[in-house]
């Protein structure tokens, strides 16, 4: 294990206490040293956690990558170099996962004399040891052009590792797909090559689940006209070699905006957003499917009121049956213990637009992004509407990946809590409260804008915003929303960064 010291201190630990039921400690802002960014949260225990971190050296150097271990006062024990060769050969990272007290690498490589994709393995122990490469899978590619590609799929809470590759690409043949499902030790508990009764030209994988048995479920998509697509679901069953095919319906909901399919408690369900030929988002979709009978359980739409409609649309547009829109993307659906749920959703939409210059003839293209309202819905367990809720928010940014925009999304027992970065006036006495709201926040100076705390009521779906705190924290660096990770049932670890200049905090529920 090779540890490298790699930050340096500039303030101390803080400790916020703001807000009802909210507590902020921000760690140490700290620089970065060279071409350092911060890469995403690998998980945690009850001791620390554990962030990837990558640079890149000059204009074509070859990227590096760390995994750095914190403790619970975002103070960094110790960081492993992770390598990005393989015999001295480039590497495609496809994945790094923590589980319990492991963190498993995958790395695919391209062995272009035997025309063969490999997919190889590394583990890190508790005492950050890395182990030796161990080859897992390999797609041989031979007569194509073609290389296929791999999946690694970890269900939450569980200790298998399902691992799917592909065949390149057949023009003529069916589609092809490979399953291996390993253990926590990696030993293979079985495996299998499946040819599903589609072209391959045809068939579109869309998602993957796997339940706790091993059991492994498939969504995919075949056009069977030119504005029709069928949805299907191929489940395996490992213990009796069977596959199975059933469709999935989603009611009324024709037009899909957005989608989310999980597995939870024996069910696949698939929630989002629907629309019509009139425009715009009606409603939400449910549909659940039981993974041992594969029998439809649930299967409805549940249109929105008019008074729902108005919160994000106009009175005209209501009345000629218009909908929301506004393209919402599915965040998160959060599931209570007494099957009621919630699904939240974030405006957003990015715009490409292109220059030429007349006199030159040079193009140039600006990427300008845009993440409005958060919509939250409250459902009970029988897929019925409770109420709808609008948290006004407005941002924007430019040739950035909208990365100071969205939002933190935390929960307890009776609140719902959103965090994003907003201008002051949204938030300020003076504003009139029909204007509030009203005011993007534009990320171009992110250092003059202020977090807000939009809490809502789970019963009544009413909502406060207040000023949480200010985006620039007590130095340099800027609250970042999109960086966060859950630690556990009352901590969710947060960002700041400004250049080189970043700093960890922990938000806990009182």
């Amino acid at each position: 294990m090779k540890i490298t010291q790699i930050l340096f201190t500039l303030i101390l630990t803080t400790t916020i206490t703001l807000a009802q039921n909210l507590e902020v400690k921000w760690g140490k802002e700290t620089k970065s040293d060279k071409q350092l960014r911060i890469g995403g949260v690998l998980g945690s225990d009850p001791n620390g956690y554990f962030i990837t971190k990558y640079n890149i050296t000059g204009l074509f150097g070859k990227s590096k990558t760390w995994i750095a271990r914190h403790n619970l006062d975002h103070e960094v024990e110790y960081t492993i170099d992770v390598p990005n060769e393989i015999n001295n050969k480039d590497i495609s990272r496809e994945g790094m996962y923590k589980v319990k007290d492991r963190i498993f690498i995958f790395n695919s490589q391209n062995d272009k004399k035997a025309d063969v994709n490999k997919l190889y393995l590394s583990i890190i122990d508790k005492a950050g040891n890395i182990g030796e490469e161990k080859l897992v899978d390999e797609i041989s590619y031979k007569g194509k052009k073609d290389k296929g590609g791999f999946d690694i799929h970890h269900l939450p809470n569980s200790e298998n590792f399902l691992i799917t590759h592909n065949e390149g690409y057949s023009k003529k043949g069916n589609e092809e797909v490979n399953y291996k499902l390993y253990d926590y030790d990696f030993k293979l508990k079985w495996e299998k090559a499946i040819e599903l009764p589609y072209k391959d030209k045809k068939f579109s994988i869309l998602g993957y689940q796997i339940d706790e048995a091993g059991n492994v479920y498939l969504y995919g998509n075949i056009p069977v006209s030119k504005d029709l697509n069928k949805k299907v679901i191929f489940a395996y069953y490992p213990a009796t070699n069977k596959l199975e095919e059933v469709k999935v319906e989603f009611g009324k909901a024709n037009r899909i905006s957005d989608l989310n399919f999980v597995y939870t408690k024996g069910q696949l369900q698939f929630t989002g957003f629907y629309y019509d030929q009139k425009g715009g988002i009606q409603g939400v979709f449910i549909t659940k499917i039981n993974t041992k009978t594969l029998n439809t359980e649930v299967e409805k739409t549940i249109p929105f009121s008019k008074k729902d409609l108005l919160m994000f649309t106009t009175e005209r547009a209501a009345k000629k049956g218009k909908g929301i829109l506004a393209n919402f993307d599915v965040r998160q659906i959060l599931v209570k213990e007494n099957g009621d749920f919630f699904i939240i959703g974030e405006a957003y939409q990015l715009v490409v637009t292109t220059y030429r210059d007349s006199r030159t003839g040079a193009t140039s293209t600006t990427y300008t992004y845009y993440y409005n309202d958060i919509m939250v819905v409250s459902l009970s367990k029988d897929a019925e509407i409770n109420w709808v809720q609008k948290i006004p928010k407005k941002q924007i940014s430019q040739n950035d990946g909208g990365y100071y925009s969205s939002y933190v999304f935390i929960s307890d027992e009776n609140n719902l809590y959103m965090m994003f970065n907003d201008n002051p006036k949204n938030l300020s006495p003076k504003t009139k409260p029909e204007k509030r709201g009203t005011y993007f926040a534009s990320t171009r100076n992110p250092k003059k804008l202020v977090v807000a705390l939009s809490t809502v009521n789970q019963k009544t779906g009413e909502f406060t915003s207040e000023i949480f705190f200010k985006s620039k924290t007590e130095g340099k660096a800027v609250f970042v929303p999109k960086f966060n990770q859950k630690l556990n049932d009352k901590q969710t670890l947060i960002y700041a960064e400004k250049g080189k200049t970043n700093r960890f905090g922990v938000i806990t529920v009182k």
